[in-house]
């Protein structure tokens, strides 16, 4: 085969590429797709059926319900100092009310901006994939008297073929 590298490449022989293309088809083949759907279906199934019911037990959950829990003491030491009380119609006791304008709102603006930061990062690494992708066709599309192969070199200066 033609050498990789216009000066310190050499010739090479194809035989030698058959082990990577065995590995290669290891990994990636039409079965990889079945099993990444098994792999999600188990997973989840897994998730859902077995796990809340081992810790349920593990931690003596079993009596739990969730309208006959109080709030947590540390929670209404941070909330002392509220003035403004609602009866919870769970309990049916006074409980002090949540601020919104304090409390709720900076809580709600710094988890919705730390979301869009993430999108926004998600957006801009797949818009440098496909403007890399577009400048690197752009690139050899110059060079359009030569012929390029998937890995990018060039069978223009091989004389072998």
């Amino acid at each position: 085969m033609c050498p990789l590298c216009d000066h310190w490449c050499d010739y090479w022989d194809l035989r030698e590429t058959c082990m990577h293309a065995r590995t290669t088809y290891l990994f990636d083949n039409n079965t990889t797709v079945f099993f990444a759907i098994f792999m999600s279906f188990w997973a989840t199934l897994f998730l859902e059926l077995d796990t809340p019911q081992r810790f349920t037990h593990r931690w003596d959950l079993t009596g739990f319900d969730i309208h006959e829990e109080h709030p947590r003491p540390q929670y209404l030491a941070r909330l002392a100092h509220v003035q403004r009380r609602t009866v919870n119609v769970v309990t049916n006791q006074m409980e002090p009310q949540v601020p919104f304008w304090r409390v709720k709102l900076p809580a709600t603006i710094l988890s919705f901006s730390i979301v869009m930061l993430l999108v926004a990062l998600a957006v801009a690494a797949v818009l440098a994939v496909v403007l890399y992708r577009m400048s690197v066709l752009a690139a050899l599309s110059v060079y359009g008297d030569t012929v390029t192969n998937s890995w990018g070199y060039s069978l223009h200066n091989c004389h072998c073929c």
